[in-house]
């Protein structure tokens, strides 16, 4: 992460705390009574002057006998009247005999009347309360504000609501000083006087000081809540306007912080907000109705020393106002004909402090803003302010296309959209629930065996979502639901659930759902808006970074203006499909001789998204460098049609490969659908290809059409396989040679750091070390490798020990983003090259084994073959499902698999050395063991049948009967899988067996190989394992030790973080980029026990603090409370709305955090 990165997410933290207190005084202000509230206690306590027994609700005026013509009077409940008054200003004047007071609504029964109290004892109570509502209304309010509603445990009393907005007030100042000063608007020197300042304000008085604004007559009027410190001035009456040099922050409502490098400055700052007409209105807005609508003319602007507690001042500022506009909208009600309940809407919002909460989120989003245009990078920073402009348009216009793309398709835009809405409509049609299965909440229940008829229960809290995703289990192992709150959905029975998830199936029916909506016209056009948005923003950011010259630039635009002297390409990899998102400009026509190609590789790890060539050679070996580096690698596979992306994965070339790239592999250019009309049609038709492509992988058509036993049967497995990796990691939790020799190494190379004075955080697998003579490699593969360091030149390397040598003629160190290291040198590395990681893994690993706890080493052994099992069978299974193994063929291979992890002796077949009897046997091809590799014999009504499981396989390949396995020996795919298998010291052994066969043309008799290879203690595989990974990295080969481990057991932190495939937005507008149509979120294609969220395509500096914000949204079976999230998402929405100036709902914000 750079340090860029860094400040925004400090401030995205900053944000959050804030947006914390924010929310505490919003559910402050939200329990400020309301007008009924406040009007009822008015009322008792007027009823309490005649009789204190009396209650509101039990006193109704009725009518007794008939009126006379033309007179009218309100009748009803006392509140009900009194409202009515109000609301028609009405002045009722009861005759006595025709009007009563009851305790009954409509009854005229003696019985009912109220003893004591006459209609005209009643008369003048309503009247006394319209004609002293102003003050006996704010005096009900203001003894809220002071008295303590509760006690403590020991009696004493809380705080009162005043009490609490003061401390309130004062975290959220505090948090938004934080923020400010990580925005970069101010010092932490600034920050550290203002709370020292403050702290001192209780002892005498400090240089705060209250805004306040003239107007004709001379009076000051106090903004409340604004006030001005004079950093490292003092106190005095007045702060006078003048050029001191003693900073100053500005404190407004509706801004926030601000600083000045004076008080003239400020002065003038304020002088100009009340000049200008809306920067004035919104200031007067802030004062009492009243006072604003009074000031008229020129405005001054005076500032006057604060002598209360600074936040005493800012909430007593805030209860006046109060007051003053409740004051004012009454008596508005009483004199005018204004519609009633506009005027209450008024009060209401006057009296629950409406504009404090709104202006907490502009305040909020200003310092968001000034966050990022402070940390812009310096080539925004050096843009024109008109450049700057149109770079901040044109982020906005993507965000505005992002979300009109994510409303077309928004029914079927994941997996978990398509769900949620199809459980939403199918329980209201089903059962009149209008419910949100995201926030209903199931505990799923079942067994699952582990060793000799061992079984264990296993829960799982999902979402009712999830559960209608996974799917149902085979009828031999139903799983139970438990609704968490059953009694709140007591038609929601489990039996129900299940029929309903059979009969949804939407696993099934999602493919065609998603194929018919990306099929209509308004969804293509929103894609196409979107990706015209994407691809002119990434050329604009281009053009100012000066990545393309300005005759590239203007062929890529003019192409996008419809130009049809140029034309575009796919990129593909030989005949392969093309890439997703890789498109190549060039000129159009096939004149002889080179010109000029532009690449756009969107999100690329080149440090760019643009290039330009002066021919297709060049451009051929740029995509073909992409190999050479884990980042470039992972970059092709993110982009790889899904046919293709398991063999593209696996593609790593060297530094020789790439030398002699025009035999090794050659990407080339793919015509596309061409329209000079529609320039970005071909670009949308083929993400709608790949995301479909993408889906069909997912939920491939095999599986659709598969029996409904074989895929409850299928999901069953999948959730064995989640549990199991679950519980394995407990018992299984191997770390990885490179996890391990990374914190090996960070642990040393940063504690030596630290000595020499340099506090930064170096992380060796984030650096790149060249040797010379040698491959680039990260710091980690460097002393995993140490004898590599021995190699070079003893003479290029000084002996010396200083701590800010280089040697850029021996080493070059730097870090993957290209920035250099800081403090790590020659000396550091030499001194710590002795560590040999790898020796001291093996002895882990020996630990890891060679345990005195029986116990321990027994849980790992059963849940090792219980994880190899549940593997075979998913293999077995999914074959049968494609058709490529029969119901028989599948039956007796179940039967060997479900026994693998039972004791010896208890199988129900007879082990035996020899080929010809059932049971299963290790794989060695040249007197060398294939790990992982087996062969299943099955003897039955006359006829043996023998099938070889090598895991590596592809999925349909993973059972071969052996005849047909060895009639594709002699091939490379094949020959690699085996070689894959092999023990590293085995490997040349086995190479060189594959070698004279191949040449020699002699038979391939290997199965008399399988002879007494017997495996009649499969839980022994464990110790195999390992022992075989000791063997692999004694033998210093780390590829294949790390594919060993991936295999055999599970490798907590095999792969590296995921890195980011984007650049963070670099402008004030959020939401850069998430790039088209299907992510398949949620669907587990082969049930492989983990959701794999497909969120590499938004790239957004917001997005982790989102995610970090929401928390308890994206994540499968994370506890979620309904009404508390979607409070927090609006927050957020709010803020980003206010700061894009998009309005970005709450359901754009979910989809982003999927």
């Amino acid at each position: 992460m750079s340090s860029q990165e860094k400040k925004l997410s400090m401030v995205q933290e900053k944000l959050i705390e804030l947006n914390k207190v924010n929310s505490a005084i919003a559910a402050e202000c939200n329990s400020i009574p309301d007008v009924g509230q406040v009007m009822r206690t008015l009322i008792m306590d007027a009823l309490g002057s005649l009789d204190p027994r009396l209650n509101v609700d039990d006193i109704y005026i009725n009518q007794v006998s008939t009126l006379s013509r033309g007179s009218y009077n309100p009748v009803g409940s006392l509140y009900q009247v009194i409202h009515e008054c109000l609301e028609k200003n009405l002045k009722p004047q009861y005759t006595i005999g025709v009007y009563g007071v009851f305790d009954q609504p409509n009854s005229t029964s003696q019985t009912s009347q109220v003893k004591g109290i006459s209609i005209y004892d009643i008369e003048k109570l309503i009247e006394g309360i319209l004609v002293n509502l102003v003050p006996g209304y704010n005096f009900q309010l203001n003894n809220y504000w002071v008295t303590p509603a509760n006690k403590d445990a020991q009696g004493r009393p809380l705080l009162a609501p005043k009490d609490r907005f003061e401390q309130l007030y004062a975290s959220a100042f505090r948090s938004e000083l934080e923020m400010a000063v990580h925005a970069g608007m101010f010092t932490a020197d600034d920050q550290g006087w203002i709370n020292k300042m403050y702290s001192a304000s209780s002892v005498w008085p400090q240089s705060f000081f209250k805004v306040a604004i003239t107007g004709l007559n001379g009076e000051p009027q106090v903004l409340p809540s604004a006030f001005v410190i004079q950093i490292n001035g003092i106190n005095k009456p007045e702060l006078v306007p003048e050029n001191d040099r003693y900073s100053c922050a500005l404190y407004l409502p509706t801004e926030g912080l601000r600083k000045f490098k004076d008080s003239l400055s400020l002065h003038q700052y304020v002088t100009a907000l009340l000049s200008a007409e809306n920067s004035r209105k919104t200031l007067l807005d802030e004062l009492p109705v009243e006072v604003g609508h009074s000031m008229q003319g020129a405005l001054k602007v005076r500032f006057f020393s604060i002598k209360d507690d600074l936040f005493t001042f800012c909430v007593a500022g805030q209860i006046e106002k109060q007051m003053l506009d409740i004051a004012h909208y009454w008596k508005k009600v009483q004199k005018t004909d204004d519609a009633f309940p506009a005027v209450i809407g008024q009060i209401l919002g006057a009296q629950c402090l409406g504009n404090g909460v709104s202006n907490a989120g502009e305040r909020a989003a200003r310092y968001m803003e000034q966050a990022t245009r402070s940390n812009w990078p310096q080539w925004l920073q050096a843009a024109s302010a008109i450049d700057q402009d149109r770079h901040i348009a044109l982020e906005r216009a993507h965000l505005l296309s992002d979300m009109a793309l994510y409303e077309e398709t928004k029914t079927a835009s994941s997996f978990k959209a398509f769900s949620r809405i199809s459980v939403k409509e199918f329980l209201l049609s089903a059962r009149g629930l209008e419910v949100d299965p995201d926030y209903i909440f199931v505990l799923k229940k079942y067994e699952i065996r582990v060793g000799n008829n061992t079984r264990e229960a296993v829960g799982q809290r999902q979402s009712l979502t999830e559960v209608f995703m996974w799917g149902v289990h085979d009828e031999t192992h139903l799983y139970d639901l438990e609704l968490e709150d059953a009694k709140a959905f007591p038609s929601l029975t489990p039996s129900f659930l299940q029929g309903a998830i059979k009969l949804l199936d939407l696993r099934v029916k999602y493919a065609a759902q998603r194929q018919s909506l990306y099929a209509l016209r308004a969804v293509q056009d929103a894609m196409r808006t979107n990706l015209s948005c994407v691809t002119a923003l990434s050329l604009f950011r281009a053009g100012l970074q000066k990545q393309l010259s300005a005759k590239a630039y203007n062929l890529v635009e003019s192409y996008h203006l419809g130009n049809p002297a140029n034309t575009s390409f796919g990129v593909a990899d030989g005949n392969r499909k093309p890439l997703r998102d890789v498109v190549v400009y060039a000129v159009r026509g096939t004149a002889p001789g080179p010109k000029m190609h532009v690449l756009y590789m969107p999100g690329g790890p080149l440090g760019s998204e643009w290039f330009e060539f002066d021919n297709l050679h060049d451009l051929q070996k740029t995509l073909l460098r992409l190999h050479l580096s884990v980042r470039g690698r992972e970059y092709l596979n993110s982009q790889t049609h899904a046919e293709y992306r398991e063999p593209m994965s696996k593609l790593e070339i060297s530094l020789s490969d790439y030398m002699s790239w025009g035999d090794y592999l050659k990407y080339v250019l793919v015509v596309r659908p061409d329209n000079p009309k529609d320039a970005l049609l071909a670009g949308v038709k083929n993400l709608i290809a790949w995301a479909a492509a993408e889906e069909e992988a997912a939920t491939p058509a095999w599986y659709r059409k598969a029996k409904d036993t074989d895929r409850h049967f299928h999901t069953r497995l999948g959730s064995d396989k989640k549990i199991i990796l679950e519980r394995g990691k407990k018992w299984l939790g191997l770390e990885s040679l490179s996890s391990f020799s990374r914190n090996l190494v960070h642990k040393e190379i940063n504690g030596e750091l630290r000595r020499r004075g340099v506090y930064v955080e170096i992380d060796p697998d984030q650096v790149n070390v060249k040797l010379r003579g040698q491959e680039h490699m990260t710091l980690t593969q460097l002393f995993i490798n140490w004898q590599l360091w021995d190699r070079v030149d003893d003479l290029t390397w000084p002996k010396s020990d200083l701590p800010d040598s280089r040697f850029p003629n021996a080493m070059d160190l730097r870090f993957v983003n290209g920035g250099a290291v800081e403090g790590l040198n020659y000396a550091i590395i030499n001194k710590f090259i002795g560590l040999r990681p790898a020796d001291q893994y093996i002895e882990y690993l020996k630990r890891f084994t060679n345990t005195s706890d029986i116990s321990l080493l027994n849980h790992r052994r059963v849940y090792h073959a219980r994880l190899k099992q549940n593997e075979m069978l998913i293999g077995a299974l999914e074959q049968k499902m494609q058709g490529f193994l029969s119901e028989s063929q599948f039956s007796w291979l179940k039967d060997i698999i479900d026994d693998l992890d039972l004791d010896p002796g208890t199988t129900p077949w007879a082990w035996s050395p020899q080929i010809g009897n059932t049971g299963i046997r290790a794989f060695h091809i040249a007197g060398r063991r294939v790990e992982g590799a087996y062969i299943f014999s099955n003897v039955g009504k006359g006829k043996i049948e023998h099938f070889l499981y090598l895991p590596g396989a592809p999925s349909a390949q993973r059972f071969r009967s052996y005849l047909s396995f060895m009639s594709d020996i002699h091939t490379h795919d094949t020959q690699d899988m085996i070689l894959s298998g092999v023990a590293t010291k085995d490997y040349d052994a086995v190479f060189n067996y594959f070698e004279r066969k191949n040449f020699s043309g002699l038979s391939w008799d290997v199965f008399t190989e399988q002879q007494n290879q017997a495996v009649n203690f499969y839980r022994g595989e464990f110790d195999r394992g390992v022992n075989r990974i000791i063997s692999d990295v004694d033998s210093a080969t780390l590829s294949l030790s790390e594919s060993i481990v991936n295999n055999v057991f599970i490798a907590v932190n095999l792969i590296a973080d995921i890195v980011s495939l984007f650049f963070p937005p670099a402008g004030v507008v959020v939401g850069v980029v998430r790039v088209i149509v299907g992510v398949i979120n949620g669907i587990i294609a082969y049930s492989n026990g983990d959701d794999k969220a497909a969120n590499a395509y938004f790239a957004s500096a917001w997005g982790q603090a989102i995610k970090i914000y929401l928390g308890v949204i994206a994540p499968v079976g994370i506890e979620a409370v309904g009404f508390n999230v979607l409070s927090r998402i609006e927050d957020i929405a709010s803020i980003v709305s206010t700061i894009t100036k998009v309005p970005v709902g709450v359901g754009y914000i979910t989809y982003v955090v999927e």
